[in-house]
């Protein structure tokens, strides 16, 4: 069976219109389509985000923190939250990125949502991602390493294909599983085709 990916590109200068039309085709498909909840508004002060009551967010979690237009600290790990529908306090430790605040800044917690995804990078033919609300998306290897690291803006996008000027981005590499989070209090879609050569 066949999958298909079509690239369309419009270019508009000066009322002069360029638009360009290509077809990437590929036998193997691990797209995804992933329900990212909302996420958590709070304030932070000294790495202590205080948010409200029923957060649900227990000891351990990885969260990450957006804050501004494009602020964000990834792979942050919660400290002991005693009881999570009642606690408002949680402590978060760790990650990378941009530094947390340390003064009193509103931020949104979002808890990372794994991702049942596998495939040779080395057979990529097409990669691409978008979502109506910020988020990340972070393709890992089997040691949870990140291979790569996308940031989405609200109603953004990303795409690779076999095509493109650019290199593929996960050449030489085994994507194994991912995670993603959702940088809005409004529950959304992340959209991620991937098609890759599975024959080879």
């Amino acid at each position: 069976m066949a999958f298909t990916a079509i690239v369309k590109t419009t270019v508009n200068v000066l009322e002069m219109l360029i638009a360009a039309t290509r077809t990437i085709t590929a036998s193997g498909n691990a797209s995804q389509r992933v329900d990212l909840p909302a996420s958590h508004a709070g304030v932070i002060t000294s790495g202590t985000v205080t948010l409200t009551t029923g957060h649900g967010i227990v000891t351990a979690d990885v969260v990450d923190v957006y804050w501004g237009t494009a602020n964000l600290r990834k792979d942050c790990v919660v400290g002991t939250v005693a009881a999570p529908t009642a606690d408002t306090a949680v402590p978060l430790t760790g990650g990378s990125g941009d530094a947390l605040p340390s003064g009193a800044t509103a931020v949104i917690v979002a808890p990372q949502v794994a991702i049942d995804v596998d495939f040779d990078g080395d057979l990529l033919k097409f990669l691409g991602a978008t979502c109506a609300q910020r988020c990340r998306l972070d393709l890992r290897d089997d040691a949870s390493e990140s291979l790569k690291d996308i940031d989405l803006a609200a109603g953004g996008e990303y795409d690779w294909d076999e095509d493109s000027a650019d290199e593929n981005p996960l050449a030489g590499v085994i994507v194994a599983e991912a995670v993603a989070s959702n940088g809005s209090t409004e529950a959304a879609e992340l959209i991620v085709p991937v098609l890759y050569e599975s024959t080879e």
